[in-house]
């Protein structure tokens, strides 16, 4: 199935279906298990519980984005290691690289809506982007239309496809 397809069912029409589109190509490049973003989901990993926090402060020093205390742990994963983890948000991921809520439940429409689990389904990541650009008017909440880069990509269609090399990192 197209992009193009997809959209349209989903509800996008005119404009707004072309724009979709060109967002959903620019995040993802159409990859519907594209992950991106894990820096401020996830920090890690670290040796040590020590190890964490200093990792964490080391990058806040630097400059560099870090999880927010008040949204953030830090905890050992089955793998043995430490790892700083964002409790509100996830990483970025699926088609249109929208950000996952640990618990959507307690957020309203259509926040409510982000699963991470099911932002890997596209069908079910048009919906939620359609829902999201209705609520707001505008694509707003995608850098790659705030960016203006979306415009190399208007009026593309594509097939939608699996593979992206971070896919693995789902998990975050």
């Amino acid at each position: 199935m197209t992009a193009f397809e997809l959209l349209a069912e989903v509800g996008f029409e005119g404009d707004a279906l072309l724009t979709a589109a060109a967002v959903g190509y620019g995040e993802s490049e159409g990859f519907t298990d594209a992950v991106g973003d894990i820096e401020l989901a996830r920090l890690g990993p670290y040796s040590t519980q020590v190890a964490a926090v200093d990792g964490w402060a080391a990058r806040k020093a630097a400059g560099k984005p870090v999880p927010a205390p008040s949204e953030s742990v830090i905890r050992q994963e089955t793998d043995g290691r430490w790892y700083v983890v964002n409790t509100k948000w996830g990483a970025s991921g699926g088609w249109f690289q929208i950000r996952p809520l640990d618990e959507p439940a307690k957020w309203p429409f259509p926040d409510s809506l982000r699963y991470a689990d099911k932002l890997r389904d596209a069908r079910y990541a048009a919906q939620v982007a359609f829902e999201i650009w209705k609520k707001d008017g505008n694509f707003l909440k995608w850098s790659v239309f705030k960016s203006g880069k979306y415009k190399e990509f208007l009026g593309m269609d594509y097939e939608l496809r699996t593979g992206h090399p971070r896919a693995g990192e789902w998990n975050v």
